[in-house]
């Protein structure tokens, strides 16, 4: 089994058979049609989810840069790039490229685009192609209204956005990706989770803790810096910034919220490998049981490899 992550014992959660195709049928190098088809269906996404998405590499690729090299945030500016990429994006998914010849999500870039509604609907309606567009230029300009966010990143020593964590939870292999941890000289790091929600109602205490246990548990990546304070996991700084409601959230976890995050994993892990590893060692897809929830399976991804 692939190493365990926040995201797949969510997505296990939601429907085994979708964890089983995504996590461990999907391979982007295999030969073998089932595991290619299951690896391009896992690419695609919903006009809400893609906004989110989107709104993630600005930030990634235009925002972080530019607050590392202490520059001034100009709004018009990522919201240019925004559109640049948008517009592209859009143009690739609704052609439906997905399937061409030799097409592969490295080699394509920042236009690379696969949208569910083009897959079995009937293309994207322009009203959610609209919205999708108003709701990544709200979170932009929310973003850089947030000056006192913006001050206190410019005061880290490093910046590291969306790095790979690799790490051990009581033996068992786990990866975690922060959206950004901020490093500072005199205090302890600061985990940033970025949402692109319409109505911020749910608690992601569980996600950050996880983040908080994957910095505090890995080993030091080469742009870490050498110096860190001594500092408990209870000290890290977790903060999820809803872009589009304007509202920040920090989250203050004791010991007991990290106990119950490890529990957390080991119950996860165990569902996951009682499904994969059953009396029979050959598995199939049709082993795999599916969700009860009706609106789920018409929303997945995989939909016309599993009702196949």
């Amino acid at each position: 089994m692939t190493r365990w992550s926040y995201s797949s014992s969510r997505l296990f959660r939601k429907c085994p058979r979708q964890w089983y195709l995504k996590t461990i049928v999907a391979e982007p190098r295999s030969k073998d049609p089932i595991r290619r088809k299951a690896f391009l269906l896992s690419k695609l996404q919903t006009v809400y989810s893609w906004r989110g998405s989107l709104v993630d590499r600005v930030i990634l690729m235009r925002y972080v840069p530019i607050i590392k090299r202490n520059h001034p945030i100009v709004l018009g500016d990522l919201l240019k790039y925004a559109r640049e990429i948008f517009n592209r994006q859009l143009e690739f998914g609704c052609a439906n490229r997905l399937y061409e010849p030799g097409m592969t999500v490295t080699e394509t870039g920042d236009a690379f685009a696969a949208f569910f509604d083009v897959e079995y609907g009937e293309g994207l309606a322009q009203a959610d192609i609209e919205a999708a567009w108003e709701d990544v230029e709200s979170a932009l300009t929310n973003l850089v209204a947030m000056k006192d966010l913006q001050m206190e990143l410019k005061s880290a020593v490093q910046l590291i956005p969306q790095r790979s964590l690799s790490f051990n939870v009581d033996g068992i292999k786990a990866i975690g990706q922060p959206d950004l941890i901020a490093f500072f000289a005199d205090r302890p790091p600061l985990i940033i989770d970025w949402k692109v929600h319409t109505f911020a109602s749910n608690d992601y205490r569980l996600q950050l803790a996880l983040y908080a246990l994957a910095l505090t548990s890995c080993k030091p990546h080469i742009d870490f810096p050498e110096k860190q304070l001594p500092y408990e996991i209870t000290d890290v700084g977790l903060l999820e910034v809803q872009l589009l409601t304007n509202h920040l959230r920090p989250y203050y976890l004791t010991n007991e919220d990290f106990d119950s995050a490890c529990d957390y994993v080991a119950r996860s892990v165990l569902n996951m490998e009682m499904t994969v590893h059953g009396e029979d060692e050959a598995i199939t897809i049709d082993d795999v049981p599916v969700t009860l929830n009706d609106e789920e399976c018409q929303h997945c991804q995989f939909r016309s490899m599993c009702w196949s």
